[in-house]
């Protein structure tokens, strides 16, 4: 912790790493070094001036056949680290699991960096980020709850728990293969706002799909971007956009659930068709007022209620209160995943289940959002004390009321007794 280097050049002050694995290779000598086998572990890395864990290759550009290889991350912390928590580089079989990404791109010092998201992998090959929690990224650029840069193929976010990142939820960039997020849960991704005003630049986003691949006068397209049944939900106060770039490739964007409350600023929406094979479909979004709707969002979308548990407007921080209740119309509504038994084909296999841990069938139509069950146990258990019930017109617990309960707690005992007894005051002679 509190990494802060200050070497003589100014410009450098906020550098600054928790752990930086860097290797140099000189292909023209033939020269060719990687790093594998790491593993990190039940690690706290927080206060960098810059990465809370970088891996770093030189001298491979332009080399694909060799990467960096089994690079393992769980049950790890990277709590305000002035860049993003986690950036593997030219990395291949590479976990993160469990772990928890808060604050990155924080500015508690003014030498940090001061903008990044929890985690990007950037020439990657096979990353699976599953089951963490990416919590308040925040930056004028990027500073997504994890994103996607270019170069990289089979790189999948899913079961992950995001909430209140400047950046938005979702970014993908250019030249990818097979990249994307399902099944996991956004709450008030995207708040920020464009500086100067511009739409479709650097206000915050919902989804984002780009070409950007390095350069702003090169543009690259991908091949088999996704996101599919994740759950969105956005309080009054957050209006993020979802912006598909022209000649991104074919982009595969269904079973999502979009709640967005009754008021606030419209959120904006853009999906451009040069050059784009668009798959859009099945995708529930609500309150359908605050959306200005591209055509292509509208195939095959809902636009109900959805009955989730949640009861506050600002949005809970309890990811139960996104499943949805045994009424809900995104239930058995979403387009079936199936056709390979390859997990890494993940257009064509659903990975088997929710962000639960319920079962997702490969032959029946799953719910949309990230919730694909019902409740374990009656729902009043779940979130309702002794002697209250769950309200669904009101969404709140209240007490159960029965003959002879006069002091309203869900139940008759001798407290009511004392009570009943209390009301006769007069003496005896």
């Amino acid at each position: 912790r509190d990494i802060f280097p200050t070497p003589d050049n100014e410009a450098n002050t906020h550098l600054g790493y928790g752990i930086k694995l860097e290797t140099r290779s000189d292909q023209g000598l033939g020269n060719l070094h990687i790093i594998s086998d790491v593993l990190v572990d039940q690690v706290t890395i927080t206060r960098t001036g810059h990465y809370g864990f970088w891996i770093k290759s030189l001298g491979l550009a332009g080399n694909d056949l060799v990467k960096n290889q089994g690079i393992t991350v769980t049950n790890s912390s990277f709590e305000y680290t002035g860049g993003s928590g986690f950036v593997p580089n030219k990395s291949e079989d590479v976990l993160v699991e469990s772990c928890t990404f808060n604050h990155s791109g924080s500015e508690v010092d003014q030498r940090m960096w001061k903008r990044g998201s929890g985690m990007w992998p950037f020439d990657c090959k096979d990353v699976v980020a599953q089951h963490n929690q990416f919590l308040y990224a925040k930056g004028p650029q990027d500073s997504y709850a994890a994103h996607i840069d270019y170069g990289c193929e089979n790189v999948v976010f899913q079961y992950n728990y995001s909430r209140g990142n400047e950046g938005g939820f979702v970014e993908i960039l250019g030249n990818n293969i097979n990249c994307g997020y399902r099944y996991n849960i956004s709450i008030n991704d995207g708040y920020r706002e464009d500086p100067e005003g511009i739409p479709w630049n650097k206000r915050g986003k919902i989804f984002w799909f780009s070409t950007y691949c390095g350069s702003n006068t090169i543009r690259c397209p991908s091949v088999g971007s996704f996101a599919y049944n994740n759950t969105v939900y956005l309080c009054d106060t957050v209006s993020p956009e979802i912006y598909v770039w022209p000649e991104m490739g074919d982009v595969h964007i269904f079973n999502n659930l979009i709640y967005a409350s009754y008021s606030g600023a419209p959120i904006e929406t853009l999906i451009e068709n040069d050059g784009n094979d668009l798959d859009i479909s099945h995708n529930l979004i609500y309150t359908p007022s605050r959306f200005d709707l591209d055509e292509d969002l509208i195939v095959n979308a809902l636009f109900e209620n959805p009955e989730l548990f949640n009861a506050s407007v600002n949005g809970s921080p309890e990811p139960l209160m996104y499943q949805v209740q045994n009424q809900s119309v995104v239930i058995q509504s979403g387009r079936v995943v199936n056709g390979s038994s390859d997990p890494l084909d993940y257009l064509q296999n659903n990975g088997g289940q929710d962000f639960f841990g319920n079962p997702v069938s490969d032959n029946e139509s799953p719910n949309i959002g990230a919730f694909n069950g019902g409740p374990l146990i009656p729902q009043e258990e779940i979130y309702c004390a002794q002697g209250t019930t769950w309200n669904a017109d009101t969404n709140q617990c209240e007490a159960i009321i029965c003959l002879g309960d006069l002091n309203f707690d869900g139940s008759v005992n001798t407290y009511d007794l004392l009570l009943l007894l209390s009301s006769f005051d007069g003496g005896c002679e």
